[in-house]
Order: structure tokens, then sequence, then C-alpha cells
């Protein structure tokens, strides 16, 4: 079965209008209700209901293929440092005390490790095994990006690291990489390059348009 012709033309406004709340009218269908007044939280229901095939009296339509598995976070991301005591007082200003993230510690093997966690994924510190310079244009990470809501939150982020005593640079408008683009740059005590951005309008739109955009 194919789609709708007014899920079409839907569709075809979604891409087009690029922003949910530039749509000229609600749609409605006896598949789909969209409330005039909340665009974006009925676009999440019509990805849903796309993402999980057409249904019709609550069935889905045998004729849409399974969805396929997606992954839907970072779980955690493990930093080796070559001095944990050191790494975990500049991690402390700045995932505890600028980014709000929470902290426990732990052992694997004989190793210590110390995890930031928010609700969202967990930052882990543990010992090296090797000691060399960190070199972000040797084969392995470059840098790591935190993101945050808002211009307004990167310019506050920038400002309680400079605070706290870290050499955080003032936050940039970076239109090269984005119209939108706001970040504050810093490093770890072993050289690991750090960051903090924007949610910018092209991040927000891949995630509510996904489904969309991959009919």
């Amino acid at each position: 079965m194919g789609l709708p012709v007014e899920l079409t033309i839907l569709i075809e406004e979604l891409r087009n209008a690029r922003q949910v709340r530039r749509l000229r009218r609600p749609y409605h269908h006896p598949l789909f209700a969209i409330p005039a007044r909340h665009h974006r939280s009925s676009l999440v229901q019509l990805e849903l209901a796309l993402a999980g095939g057409i249904r019709q009296n609550g069935h889905a339509d045998p004729a849409e293929p399974a969805a396929m598995i997606e992954v839907t976070g970072i779980d955690h991301l493990y930093v080796a440092v070559s001095d944990l005591e050191r790494s975990e007082a500049f991690y402390d200003r700045v995932m505890l005390q600028a980014l709000g993230f929470r902290k426990n510690t732990f052992v694997v093997g004989s190793d210590p490790h110390i995890q930031y966690f928010n609700r969202h994924f967990g930052f882990v510190l543990r010992p090296c095994r090797t000691r060399v310079a960190h070199d972000p244009y040797a084969p392995g990470l470059h840098h790591f990006c935190f993101r945050v809501d808002s211009i307004a939150d990167v310019r506050a982020v920038a400002q309680a690291l400079r605070t706290l005593g870290v050499d955080a640079s003032e936050a940039e408008h970076r239109p090269e990489y984005a119209p939108d683009y706001w970040a504050t740059f810093f490093s770890d005590p072993d050289g690991v390059r750090l960051e903090v951005t924007n949610y910018r309008q092209e991040r927000r739109e891949r995630h509510d348009l996904w489904t969309l955009r991959h009919l």
C-alpha cells in the first residue's frame, strides 16, 4: 500500500519548509492526528508512525519493511590519562561544576576509574599504560565536543570554565562551520582537545526530520 496522497503532500511540505514552525497548515487525516498548536510534537507522532509502518485499524501494513536497528546514543567514552589525580582535579571543574555531570568511581582489575555521567552517557578516566604525548593529528581521537542547548548556554559554560581557572576560549561564532555555530575550545592536562557547542538548527532538523528525509 502506498502512502496516502495527503501524507505525501505533507512530507514534501516538510522537506521544503525545513522547519516545522513554517508549516502553513495543520495536517488532518484518519491515520494521523496533528493538532495545529504543537507542530513539533506532532511531527514526532508522524515520525513514529512512519518508522513503524502505516497503521490502519491498529495493524501495521505488511508491505512496509521492518525498521532497521538504530543506535540511540553514545553509552560511554574512556580517556586514558597520564596522571589520574591531576586529571580528576581538571575534570571535576569541567564536568561537575561547569557542565552539571555527576561522578562515581570503580575499579577494573587493579586500575582505578573515575566516571562522570549525565542522563545521556558516561565519560570515564582511567590510568594510561603507555606514556606518550597526545597528538590530535595521530591516529585516534582528534577532539571531543559536548553539546548544550543554546548559544546562551555556550557563553555561560565558557564564562564558568574561565572563572574556574580552565584556559577556555571566549564563546566564539564560527560561521565557517555552520551559520549558527558557536563554541568554546580548551584542552585537558594531557592535551586532549575539548569543545562545547550549541544545538544548532541543522542538527535539530537532522534529528526531527530523520525518517522523512529517508523515505
